[in-house]
């Protein structure tokens, strides 16, 4: 017997790595037992996700800011995503990845515009892959939030935001917006006040407008439905709110609010938008939200706007993003919890129907860099048996 016939290798991939028997993450017995919707699979036209788990697009400013490999992935990005995905998550999503080069956050974020960026982007899709996740990748442009500095250097100097200048790979002179000028830079500071950590934006041109739209498309060849492949899933972020409500920016020049978006998200899903990546804030500095100390602010965001797309009929799917860190939270999201289910019991006698999910995935983030294994410790802590990685079954956590 061949020895690949023993411990079969995944095909395709340019290294030996082990076909696992079972998917990481994947309920051992998935019809047996009383699995939550958390751990049950999610179909997205051709593509099916093996849990409801999701890792979001998270900077890590770990690209070169120069040279051949300006904006590309590394060894690092493989070595981070796809550890998510070895330890269970179904969809890994590489970070915000400029359609431009002045559409990066910093210097040292990725790009998707240049084939020299798909050997990097193809590593980590392949490592994703092997583990039986899928993969997808946020494209972005930073807009007047650019060209500023890693967040790490911004603490450094004991400042939120630090701008990034030419001499470090910065683009100063290249800073754009729908409007220009000192008064509209992110934080409101003049590109003179050494406290500012922001540039002042450039206004766009017409012309400079159409050339982003067309970036956006040349990217993955997939800015909008009609020109990706019909069987693609297609997500999308959304600001849900600026948080500026009552604010006396709002009352003189309006803001984008839930409302807002309720409106909008009606009309995204005839478009082909596959599912909503419930967001919201960083629009503007006078946001009345710290999104550090508020556990669920987001959550309950996206479970009105799920409630409002199944009023109108949609079922656009919905995704919580918003640090999610405890198993019962998690779960609580994907599905009713057994306190929700009586109370849906006992409505049905009064013809108020049953009650609904808040979301159809949960994204995470911080919580997986803090902890890898966030997937299979959910699974623990929830009773459910999930496979675990070929080369960690050795050391399992013991059954609660």
């Amino acid at each position: 017997m061949a020895a690949s016939a023993l411990n079969a290798p995944v095909p395709g991939l340019p290294y030996f790595a082990p076909q696992h028997a079972i998917s990481p993450g994947t309920p051992i017995k998935p019809n047996g037992g009383n699995v939550p919707t958390l751990f049950t699979p999610l179909t997205i036209r051709s593509k099916t996700l093996r849990n409801r788990i999701v890792v979001a697009p998270m900077c890590q400013y770990s690209a070169a800011h120069e040279g051949p490999q300006i904006g590309a992935l590394t060894p690092y990005h493989v070595a981070t995503l796809g550890h998510y995905a070895l330890k269970g998550a179904a969809l890994v999503f590489i970070e915000a990845s400029g359609v431009q080069p002045n559409g990066r956050i910093t210097p040292n974020c990725p790009g998707i515009w240049s084939d020299d960026q798909i050997p990097g982007i193809k590593a980590v899709v392949d490592i994703c892959h092997a583990q039986g996740a899928l993969c997808g990748i946020q494209l972005a442009h930073a807009g007047r939030k650019s060209s500023t500095c890693a967040t790490w250097v911004s603490a450094r100097h004991g400042k939120t935001s630090v701008r990034a200048g030419a001499d470090v790979g910065g683009w100063p002179e290249d800073v754009v917006g729908p409007s220009g000028g000192e008064a509209f830079t992110w934080d409101g500071k003049g590109s003179a006040d050494p406290e500012g950590g922001f540039y002042a934006p450039r206004e766009l041109s017409s012309g400079e407008i159409e050339t982003l739209v067309g970036d956006w498309a040349e990217a993955a060849r997939m800015a909008i439905r009609a020109v990706i492949p019909e069987d693609m899933p297609l997500f999308l972020r959304l600001s849900a709110t600026e948080w500026l409500e009552e604010t006396e920016l709002a009352k003189q020049y309006g803001s984008w609010d839930v409302e807002s978006t309720i409106e909008i998200t009606k009309i995204l899903s005839p478009l082909g938008v596959d599912l909503l990546d419930v967001s919201s804030g960083g629009n503007h500095p006078q946001q009345r939200i710290n999104m550090f100390k508020s556990k669920d602010y987001q959550t309950k965001i996206a479970s009105r706007i799920r409630q409002e797309l199944r009023a109108a009929g949609s079922q656009m799917l919905i995704g919580a993003v918003g640090l999610i860190t405890e198993a019962q939270q998690a779960r609580g999201i994907v599905e009713t919890s057994i306190k929700d289910e009586a109370e849906a019991a006992k409505s049905m006698t009064e013809a108020k129907g049953s009650a609904e999910p808040m979301a159809d995935a949960v994204l995470i983030a911080r919580q997986l860099m803090r902890e890898p294994e966030w997937v299979l410790r959910v699974a623990w802590q929830l009773g459910v048996d999930v496979a675990w990685p070929s080369q960690f079954d050795r050391v399992r956590f013991p059954r609660l």
